[in-house]
């Protein structure tokens, strides 16, 4: 009966553990999912600041035709 016992209390530890691990694997997704859009946020805005400059070189290039 006492070995049952002892198995029943590691199988209790091993479950706690997992939840933990599990509340961790949670927390992680998350943090990726912030990190990503923040990722592609700043993609977005580099596009665009790249789009202005080829606009402002091809303006530049016009004028200089003048």
């Amino acid at each position: 009966m006492h070995r049952i016992e002892e198995l029943e209390e590691k199988e209790r530890v091993a479950n706690e553990s997992v939840e933990g691990l599990m509340m961790d694997i949670a927390a992680a997704e998350e943090e990726i999912t912030r990190w990503k859009s923040a990722a592609e946020q700043e993609a977005a805005a580099g596009r665009a600041v790249e789009q202005e400059f080829l606009a402002q070189v091809c303006f530049a290039k016009m004028i200089q035709g003048f």
